[in-house]
C-alpha cells in the first residue's frame, strides 16, 4: 500500500492537488512539471548520482520534492496526472526522445464515443 509523503503532500498542496489540464486528482498518479520544459535535463543537473529506483534513468520524486520546499517553492512548475505529463510531452515537444508532431504521424487516430 502506497502513502503520500509528507515531501510530496507539501509539494501538491503549494502546486495543487489537481491536475492543472485536466483536474484528475488521485495523488498516485500527480507528478510535478517543469511548465517549460526541461525537467529532465535540470533534474540531472541537481542529482547527477541519484537514480529513481521505480524508472532507470529517472530522477524525482522524494529529493526533486525536497528541493523545492528547500528553494521556497519556486514559480516554473505545475501538477500535471501521468497521462497530461505524457501527452505534453508528445505534444509539446518538450521530451528528450525522437518527438514527431501529430501531424507527421502516418496514421491519425480518432476517438468515437
Amino acid at each position: 500500500m502506497s502513502s503520500l509523503s509528507d515531501g510530496k503532500r507539501l509539494v501538491l498542496e503549494h502546486y495543487g492537488r489537481v491536475c492543472s489540464r485536466c483536474g484528475f486528482s488521485d495523488w498516485r498518479a500527480l507528478w510535478i512539471d517543469h511548465i517549460n520544459g526541461g525537467g529532465n535535463k535540470h533534474r540531472a543537473e541537481l542529482f547527477p548520482n541519484w537514480v529513481n529506483r521505480d524508472k532507470p534513468g529517472g530522477r524525482g520524486g522524494g529529493p526533486f520534492y525536497t528541493w523545492l520546499i528547500k528553494q521556497g517553492f519556486p514559480p516554473g512548475y505545475q501538477t500535471l496526472c501521468a497521462n497530461c505529463s505524457c501527452i505534453k510531452d508528445r505534444t509539446e515537444g518538450y521530451g528528450e526522445g525522437d518527438y514527431v508532431p501529430p501531424d507527421d504521424w502516418p496514421v491519425q487516430l480518432e476517438m468515437t464515443l
